[in-house]
Parts: structure tokens; sequence; C-alpha cells
């Protein structure tokens, strides 16, 4: 039999998970009903579970797998206000007023978080530590350069050049052209910061109940009847929160969230 191509002591999951081992909320019956049903445990549904059971509203969140599974709490970590496609090209497809709204929505959701975290006191190891953004050629270089001279007016940050001599300081190769630091961008632990979402989402009122798939959701006078491996709910109002993990419990969302793998070895 041939050698496997992994060591001894792999294992398929991120070695952040050892300091933050996953919740394990896979309690057997969930209620019948409640206010609002959360369907998905990652950053989205949890936060949105927050401010439901904050404002006074019964509030579940139920997963397929174990609470936070996913890519919320295995992600690198990496928080940019970007977006793409960037706002030259959002200008020419949308017009100005459209791509400024677009870009500043996005600068707007990486100092929301930054706020959060602090007002909270999630302890998740962040830091704004910026982004270099590297080029693979002299033309991209330009580009880069470019960029950093002629920033939309309103949408301004603090960007550093750095040139080819200088990228030493950045990143250990001399592969590239040079490139441009986005000061404001930050990195955190994701687990940590997951598991600072499930105490206060807890903490709040709200129950979480992992293992526990939802396979149909219908629409019913009084709000919406969801059928789950563990029992049929009845909810006021629901939340799909399962971005590119969703099923056809959400066809409409299936057709339009793509999932994109993304995989990290060390």
């Amino acid at each position: 039999m041939a050698k496997s191509i992994f060591s001894d002591d792999f294992k398929p999951a991120p070695y952040w998970w050892d300091e933050t081992p996953r919740t394990d909320n896979d309690e057997n019956k969930p209620p019948e009903k409640v206010d609002v049903l959360i369907i998905g445990s990652g950053y989205t549904g949890l936060n949105c579970a927050i401010e439901t059971a904050r404002a006074g509203r019964e509030t579940l969140v139920i997963d397929s797998n174990s609470i936070g599974w996913g890519c919320s709490s295995r992600n690198g970590g990496q928080i940019s206000g970007e977006i793409k496609p960037g706002y030259d090209e959002l200008h020419r497809r949308y017009g100005k007023d459209k791509a400024f709204a677009l870009v500043k929505e996005a600068r707007n959701a990486l100092a929301w978080i930054q706020a959060f975290i602090g007002s909270e006191k999630i302890d998740c190891d962040l830091r704004q530590c910026g982004r270099f953004l590297a080029a693979h050629n002299p033309r991209q270089f330009q580009q880069l350069l470019q960029q950093a001279e002629n920033q939309p007016a309103g949408l301004e940050q603090a960007l550093t050049v750095v040139s080819r001599q200088q990228q030493s300081a950045e990143i250990d190769s001399d592969y590239y052209h040079g490139g441009l630091v986005i000061e404001q961008h930050c990195s955190l632990d994701p687990a940590k910061y997951h598991q600072g979402l499930i105490v206060r989402a807890l903490s709040a009122g709200c129950r979480i109940i992992g293992q526990c798939e939802a396979t149909n959701v219908q629409r019913e006078k009084s709000g919406f009847s969801v059928d789950t491996g563990k029992g049929r709910i009845q909810a006021e109002k629901i939340v799909v929160a399962t971005s590119g993990y969703t099923g056809a419990v959400s066809s409409w969302q299936q057709r339009r969230v793509i999932p994109i793998g993304s995989y990290m070895l060390a």
C-alpha cells in the first residue's frame, strides 16, 4: 500500500480549534414554538440571535452539524473593508452613487466589527495588522500606485506604497515587484470570535441546538412551520443564515449563493 501523503499526526481540523473546542449543544428536543427560528449557527445566525434575544424575542438557533462547525470557525481570520469588484469597476457598471454606497458599506462593516468586539469585550486576538497586496509584475505595481494616489473622495483610507526594495519588511520573498499595504485591515482568531458570539447569545436567553437539520419550511398564516431532524417547530419569523451551506430548504438562496471551497494546509 502506498504511503499516505499526510504526516502521522495529521488531522482534518483547524489547529486553532485546540484552544477553542467546539461547543456541544446537541439536545434532543427543540421547543415546539418560538418567536424567531434561525437556521445556521455561524457568524450571521449568532449575531442575529443576539439582537433578537436581547430585544425580548424567544429565539432558537439550529444547525445541521455541530455549532459553528463550518466556515465561521474555520476561516483564516482576515478582516477587510474591501469588496470585489472595486470602486472603479462598480462605477463603470452602476454609476457613482451606487459604487460609493457599496464600497462605503464594506468600510462600515470593518469599523462595525472592531467596535462590536470592543464593546462586547470578546477575547478573540483582534489586531490591526494591515494587509499587503503584492504586485506580480511591474505593471501591476503601477496599478496599485495609481490606486493609492487616486482614492475616491469620501472613501480615503490609509495606504502605504511598498517598493520592491522595501517588501522584505512585509513578506519574506523577493518574487514580487513591491505592493501596497492597507493599514486598517485586521485579523482575529475565528473560533474564539465565534465562541464569544455563542456565549453572548446564550446569555441573552437564546437556545442553540446542533445536529438539528431543517428539512422543510412551510409558510402558514401565523408564521412558519419548519420540519427538522428532531421534530417540527412553529416560528413567527425565520432567518435562513446558511450562506454557502444552503440546501433545498431554501431553493431561492441555493440558486443565488455559490459555495466556494477554501483549503489551507500546514
